[in-house]
């Protein structure tokens, strides 16, 4: 017995059917893909990105412990479960969507009546060449004011 080998237009049909179930199940968000990344001299990282892409995506705000096991992304004690998006491998318009550490995703929370901003902190996937799995965390602005001097670390307020 071999493995399942599909063809491209098998997988180029998985891909179009996860698009169509995202739009009639999914959630609308804002996708931003890395276009560079730079690191500070503290080894921090910052991310230019590419123009937002308005998709479906499903949104897990509790997923399942067995799923985070599976994954290698659940950590013991920790009282604050990840939440996960599946992200399908082609945009809207079928390119190629690259899903890297970093990405922003926008996604509006109705019981908060606002928008809420998140970063990819971790990766799986293509699975099934079809979808991704990513675990986010809150996106940070930066804390720096415009009017900082250079060469001050600015704190804030306490």
């Amino acid at each position: 017995m071999g493995t399942l080998d599909m063809r491209r237009e098998d997988i180029r049909r998985y891909n179009k059917q996860f698009v169509e179930s995202a739009k009639l199940r999914g959630v609308l968000c804002k996708f931003y893909q890395v276009e560079e990344e730079t690191f500070t001299d503290l080894a921090d990282k910052h991310y230019r990105y590419k123009a937002p892409i308005s998709m479906h995506i499903f949104f897990d705000e509790n997923p399942k412990t067995r799923l985070l096991e599976r994954l290698g992304w659940l950590v013991e004690g920790d009282k604050e479960v990840p939440k996960l998006v599946y992200l399908p491998v082609l945009d809207p318009e079928l390119n190629l969507l690259t899903v890297s550490q970093g990405a922003k995703i926008d996604l509006f929370y109705h019981s908060l009546n606002k928008t809420v901003t998140f970063m990819v902190e971790d990766v799986r996937g293509p699975l099934q060449l079809t979808y991704y799995i990513a675990k986010l965390t809150p996106f940070r602005e930066e804390m720096i004011p415009n009017n900082a001097e250079p060469g001050n670390t600015w704190l804030g307020d306490f």
